[in-house]
């Protein structure tokens, strides 16, 4: 960092608006920290429908060695969810170019490949209903998941697991008989 100059930029937070975690006045007295406003497509919250939605971060020594070369160690993957699952389609691919150079002439194009963008995953949560399970269910203190379905079409709209799940994904991965609502549909 200090060969790239007093010019250079290290991102090291990204602090929600309103977030009472990082005192960002703080930050701006320490040497050389500047707090810069931004907009990032982001979740309502850092917790919004996480355990479907999942988590990036920087790849795991399982990851890069799963993954037959196309992760690196420090790449940005998908941790958990559908940014996991889908991590390839998300993450796109690097472009490469390899040129053979002589005495400073222009060089020969030995391999050149083109970057590939990561594209889009569609999901049908609705954020609201998302919102709402949340809510009910953080008042829950035994394991409780909740999935709402649009029944003609499948989309799953809301999933969500109460706090007494200690973490782990009821709504997804929890294998319950179904409640007494359900018997009619069972």
């Amino acid at each position: 960092m200090a060969a790239a100059g007093p010019s250079a930029f290290v991102e090291a937070i990204v602090v929600r608006t309103g977030s009472d975690v990082v005192d960002l006045a703080e930050v701006e007295i320490l040497p050389g920290a500047r707090a810069l406003p931004d907009e990032l497509p982001l979740a309502p919250t850092a917790a919004f429908a996480r355990p479907v939605l999942g988590t990036a971060g920087e790849a795991t020594q399982e990851i890069v060695a799963e993954s037959d070369g196309a992760v690196a160690p420090g790449d940005l993957v998908g941790l958990s969810g559908l940014q996991r699952q889908y991590d390839e389609l998300l993450r796109g691919t690097p472009g490469i170019r390899i040129v053979r150079r002589q005495d400073g002439a222009p060089g020969e194009v030995l391999v050149e490949t083109t970057a590939r963008q990561g594209a889009d995953l569609t999901v049908t949560l609705d954020v609201g209903l998302q919102q709402a399970a949340e809510e009910v269910l953080a008042q829950t203190e035994t394991p409780s998941g909740l999935v709402a379905l649009q029944p003609s079409t499948g989309a799953v709209l809301a999933a969500a697991s109460g706090t007494g799940s200690g973490g782990f994904s009821t709504a997804t991965l929890g294998q319950y008989a179904p409640g007494s609502t359900f018997k009619v549909v069972s």
